[in-house]
């Protein structure tokens, strides 16, 4: 399955351009078409996927007056501000659409689509069901009901819709960032990415694609990721700051610390540009400034558990290691006992041959991450150096099955020493 990913990530990655080939291609058959309602629909609704709401416009209106106002027609013009979150403006346009389409399902998707809009899926339910006495089978009523649903939180009735709306239209690229989210969600990484990749094969101007998947992705593919949401999307903060984060991670230190510098100006951001700031200059020695940062970080956001990992590390770096030890416990709590800053935890105490506190983050790792390999690796190791050869071989038999980063061939040679 990983290979299968790679391969995948691969050919997105060969395919840098396919955003902009694609919204080329459709805004050709838009220039080819000024007659075709569903030429310019396409266009302008994909220009929505990608952001960028005043060009989308110009196109929706066109469809719009071909289509001479029908329901369809009004429909699509709801979506810039859908898409924009505005509540007031699109219930205006939903009320006008229910008032000259009174018969239309799309009038109770539309009203539906703006309580979603406002974060209220108990009020869309309301329209949800008017709809579906309506059209039951309507492609827009079933994906708002999927949105529904995971919005309230119902996830395998969530997952359902989706699958029925993917089921009808495998290739729609807003059910499958929907499926993605829901996985994201939930907290399947592994499905979240696939669903995404998917989303981004049929419409790779999803921004909302690129950008949540570009979290997902680790070093390279992760920056081309964001670069693609950023090249669609320019003027976009959070995207900006995950791309410098993205950055770092990809041993891009010193592109990462000029685009924390830039997001530190954006008050919204200050705390997490500090903190990423302070993870840069860490990456390349200041440690000084390094330390002021992530504490100024922290001190507006405490519980962040990349500061505090973090900070843990600056720490160990600077032979603090009590210190140290207290930081990796709370980068643990804030994430429910993660399994990294146990992990982390556990070797400094194994370096510094306090072999009992190391068992008691690693005993602590287990019951947050059973299935860890590396975890049960270095447990084993620590039973065989307390002469417990048969939970020893237990643990490395649960290391070689485990998942995760593990160097297999070294634990299958420990296990083969112990029989």
């Amino acid at each position: 399955m990983a290979r299968l990913t790679h391969i995948l990530i691969a050919w997105l990655l060969a395919s840098a351009t396919v955003q902009a080939q694609d919204l080329s291609a459709l805004e050709q058959a838009a220039k080819k078409g000024r007659r075709d309602a569903d030429a310019q629909s396409a266009y302008g609704h994909a220009l929505v996927e990608a952001a960028q709401y005043r060009k989308a416009e110009r196109f929706l209106k066109l469809a719009a007056r071909l289509r001479k106002d029908d329901a369809r027609g009004l429909y699509d013009r709801v979506a810039i501000p859908l898409a924009q979150g505005d509540y007031r403006r699109s219930k205006g346009a939903c009320r006008e659409l229910q008032n000259k389409h009174p018969d239309s399902v799309l009038g109770d998707v539309c009203m539906a689509r703006a309580f979603l809009a406002w974060r209220r899926a108990s009020r869309a339910d309301e329209h949800l069901t008017l709809a579906a006495k309506k059209a039951p089978q309507d492609l827009e009523l079933q994906i708002a009901t999927a949105d529904a649903r995971r919005m309230q939180g119902r996830t395998a009735d969530a997952l359902a819709a989706y699958q029925a709306v993917l089921q009808a239209s495998p290739t729609l690229g807003r059910a499958h960032v929907g499926l993605g989210l829901l996985h994201l969600a939930s907290g399947d990484r592994g499905s979240a990415t696939a669903a995404l990749q998917t989303a981004i094969t049929h419409s790779p101007y999803n921004v909302r694609a690129l950008h949540e998947l570009g979290q997902l992705l680790e070093g390279k593919e992760a920056v081309a990721m964001l670069e693609r949401a950023l090249a669609l999307k320019k003027k976009w903060p959070e995207a900006k700051l995950a791309l410098a984060q993205a950055k770092l991670e990809a041993g891009d230190v010193e592109a990462a610390e000029a685009l924390f510098r830039v997001a530190l100006k954006d008050k919204r951001f200050t705390a997490r540009a500090q903190i990423g700031l302070g993870t840069a200059l860490m990456a390349r020695g200041d440690l000084v400034a390094a330390e002021e940062g992530l504490k100024a970080g922290l001190s507006a956001l405490p519980h962040s558990p990349e500061a505090n990992f973090a900070l843990a590390q600056l720490y160990e770096r600077t032979e603090r290691y009590e210190d140290a030890f207290e930081q990796y416990r709370a980068a643990a709590v804030t994430r429910g006992h993660n399994t990294r800053a146990l992990m982390a935890a556990a070797q400094l105490a194994v370096k510094l041959s306090r072999n009992l506190l190391a068992g008691a983050f690693l005993r602590k790792a287990l019951e947050n991450a059973p299935k860890a390999g590396g975890v049960h690796a270095l447990y084993a190791d620590l039973l065989v150096a307390r002469g417990d050869r048969e939970a020893a071989k237990n643990h490395y038999q649960q290391a070689l099955a485990g998942e995760g980063e593990v160097d297999r061939d070294a634990v299958a040679g420990k296990l083969a020493a112990l029989k």
